[in-house]
């Protein structure tokens, strides 16, 4: 169901919203014009050359780069579901969960704070429990029996595959010195999405762009969680003593909200990445400034500055 487009303050949204697509496609086209190559005395340039395994490395860099690319499309969605004639109330928010889910990890892979060795860590670890997650998905496929995806040959062949891949993971973070433990992974182990978020958006060195509490409620409204849902997109109705029934209906100020924070989540792992490759700062910032005068974003926003 959707929000029948009525409202002014909906017109103002609609413009609003094209930012989700204009922003992220001209710093796309700056991060293509780099083809990848990071420029000679940044901290990645210097990173490839000190690192015992370049080649990881490089790994570790295409994850992040590769999240950008997941957050766009996802900033995409989100402004079409907030187009005419009709205006989703659920989706947005599910939208922006995948967008600041790819931001957190992209910069976390990305982040200039760590060495080489620790990227590459953070990698092993994204690499790990992706293998697992295919590893338990081919189980359970299998106890499904006839009804099973794929033939017994196939899951076996997957979960062969996936087993090797991460002994040999093991095997090259033994070489770099790097630990492993049984369940919990590479280093200090497997962080979770939720302290991802934490650790950029909300610690000590980050300025207001989330509280704690923003990745609980996407994954509330996400999960179909009645009273984030009821909050957020929806106006409840009280139709029967046993029975409360509802009517979708987006609030014009949670959609600007919404639009606002994605950007910046962008923004803030663009810019990231930018510092790290060594790519310019001073374009990157001109492309933002334009962006957030054309459509209005408050001063406070602009971490940049």
């Amino acid at each position: 169901m959707g929000q029948i487009f009525r409202s002014m303050d909906w017109e103002k949204i609609i413009e609003k919203a094209e930012v989700l697509d204009e922003i992220p496609e001209r710093i796309g086209w700056e991060i293509i014009s780099y083809n990848q190559i990071s420029f000679p005395d940044s901290q990645a340039s210097q990173e490839l050359k000190d690192c015992q395994d370049e080649e990881l490395l490089r790994v570790a860099y295409n994850q992040g780069v590769f999240l950008l690319l997941v957050s766009s499309d996802h900033m995409s969605a989100l402004r079409r579901t907030l187009m005419k004639p009709t205006v989703l109330s659920c989706a947005p928010w599910t939208c922006a969960r995948v967008v600041l889910e790819s931001c957190s990890t992209g910069i976390w892979l990305l982040d200039t704070r760590i060495d080489s060795k620790e990227r590459i860590t953070r990698s092993f670890n994204l690499r790990w429990g992706e293998q697992r997650q295919q590893i338990n998905f081919c189980r359970n496929d299998q106890k499904q029996g006839a009804e099973s995806s794929f033939s017994s040959q196939e899951t076996d062949d997957v979960i062969k595959k996936c087993e090797n891949n991460i002994e040999n993971l093991k095997e090259k973070a033994e070489e770099l010195g790097i630990g492993f433990k049984k369940g919990k992974g590479f280093g200090s182990g497997l962080s979770w999405i939720s302290d991802r978020i934490a650790f950029r958006f909300t610690g000590e060195n980050s300025k207001k762009h989330t509280k704690k509490n923003t990745y609980a409620l996407l994954s509330a409204v996400a999960h179909g969680n009645q009273w984030a849902v009821a909050s957020l997109g929806m106006e409840t109705i009280q139709q029967k003593e046993d029975f409360i029934g509802g009517v979708f209906r987006l609030n014009p100020d949670n959609a600007k909200l919404l639009i606002e924070n994605t950007v910046e989540w962008f923004a803030c792992t663009s810019w990231t990445c930018f510092s790290l490759f060594g790519w310019d700062l001073k374009k990157l910032q001109s492309v933002l400034e334009d962006g957030y005068d054309k459509y209005g974003f408050n001063k406070e926003s602009r971490f940049w500055r």
